[in-house]
């Protein structure tokens, strides 16, 4: 079953928080290494084999954030990506010497509890954690490794930052309802939010780019957030779209057009203004006449130099 129930309250609140996002598949460099260009950095040697091992890494880890470093505190070797932490354990038997930081553990903190209609059939239980694992979250659990990748629930369903979550020991899980059929579940940046609070040296982020490889733009992140998460009607609403490089580099003078779609009165469109110097532009709409508890959902469109980028978001009206 590929959606939750949309029934929800929402806390107002915003969650400005711009991912890190996808480009096309990595470049090797050696048989041992390999350059990710869409965050500037290496993976290599055991880390490397490691990364590869998973059923799409991409989907689980996401791209570095960092090359492999030395943490201070621990003396291990380790490297940050967007969604994991590895680490080297050299006492460790041949096989078992990387293993991933229990981020999910390390960042939990208790969310609103969501209450989901009762379908045995649907849900898996786990009785040592007396945690259910449910709907698109088991499906997505299980086609992308289940325990052995991302640990046991540690968490029931919960809503944070306005929408579902459900932790792991290793990972969360995050429900976009505004997303295409088959997206809606993803891993959330957990490496990026720990490095942020735990080691947040910002040398360690810079890209390390490889010299055969542009410098230049070569792919377009647009990301989008509301103002507010929940508006009544006939109130306003406020979007701001952020346009970055494959570098987070501020990408100034993009395009941005705006598909807004309302529970009643079809759709409308809007061009917005091109983006500043920051790679940000904002745009002010009424959301006129529409019913208490539906769900607007706003596509995005991006384009530059030949380049494109969609994403999307959506908020509720409440009262």
């Amino acid at each position: 079953m590929d959606m939750f129930p949309r029934k929800l309250s929402l806390a107002a609140g915003l969650l400005l928080a711009v991912l890190i996002g996808v480009w096309a598949p990595a470049q090797a460099q050696k048989t041992d290494s390999q350059y990710f260009p869409a965050t500037g950095h290496w993976v290599t040697g055991e880390f490397l084999a490691f990364y590869q091992k998973a059923s799409d890494p991409q989907v689980v880890y996401g791209y570095p954030i960092t090359d492999a470093f030395q943490d201070p505190l621990t003396g291990l070797t380790v490297q940050y990506f967007q969604r994991a932490r590895f680490e080297l354990h050299i006492e460790a038997r041949e096989g078992d010497r990387v293993q991933l930081t229990a981020l999910g553990t390390l960042l939990y903190a208790p969310g609103k509890p969501v209450s989901l209609p009762p379908d045995s059939a649907a849900c898996q239980y786990f009785p040592q954690q007396k945690h259910s694992l449910c709907y698109a979250f088991l499906t997505f659990y299980n086609r992308y490794g289940g325990e052995a990748q991302f640990g046991a629930p540690i968490s029931d369903i919960e809503e944070q930052d306005n929408i579902y979550v459900q932790y792991f020991e290793r990972a969360r899980f995050e429900w976009h309802p505004e997303l295409s059929e088959g997206q809606r579940v993803s891993v959330t940046d957990l490496g990026q939010t720990y490095f942020d609070q735990v080691v947040d040296d910002r040398s360690l982020l810079e890209p390390k780019p490889s010299s055969n490889l542009p410098q230049s733009a070569i792919q377009l992140q647009a990301h989008v957030f509301t103002d507010r998460a929940a508006v009544s009607p006939n109130d306003s609403q406020t979007l701001y779209v952020v346009v970055q490089d494959q570098y987070l580099r501020a990408v100034p003078l993009a395009n941005v057009a705006v598909t807004i779609h309302y529970p009643i009165g079809g759709e409308e469109r809007y061009r917005l203004p091109l983006t500043d110097k920051d790679g940000i532009t904002r745009f002010n709409f009424n959301v006129g006449s529409q019913p208490y508890d539906t769900v607007t959902t706003v596509q995005v469109e991006v384009t530059q130099g030949g380049l494109q980028a969609k994403t999307g978001t959506w908020f509720r009206i409440w009262w």
